[in-house]
């Protein structure tokens, strides 16, 4: 087997770690954006179907912010020394 540079390793680690919390935040700004349509909606009409379905979705992100949290807590770093990474 050959050996990999762990200064490789942890530049691409960071890459990948990079582009990840980039698809993260397009993810969190389109829920954002779906929030404040349905917020704007519900405010023109009130109704109770209206605030349910805007409760839901705030339910949702919260949830979602909750699990991530939970997910990341107490995590250590991780060393990627003795992994090998292929990138095609």
């Amino acid at each position: 087997m050959e050996k990999v540079d762990p200064a490789y390793c942890h530049e691409v680690a960071a890459f990948l770690d990079a582009k990840n919390a980039e698809t993260r935040k397009i993810d969190h700004l389109q829920k954002v954006s779906q929030l404040l349509d349905v917020a704007a909606d519900t405010l023109r009409d009130f109704n109770p179907e209206k605030d349910q379905r805007l409760a839901e979705i705030v339910r949702e992100i919260y949830q979602g912010i909750r699990r991530r949290k939970r997910k990341f807590s107490g995590r250590d770093a991780c060393d990627h020394q003795g992994y090998l990474i292929f990138i095609t």
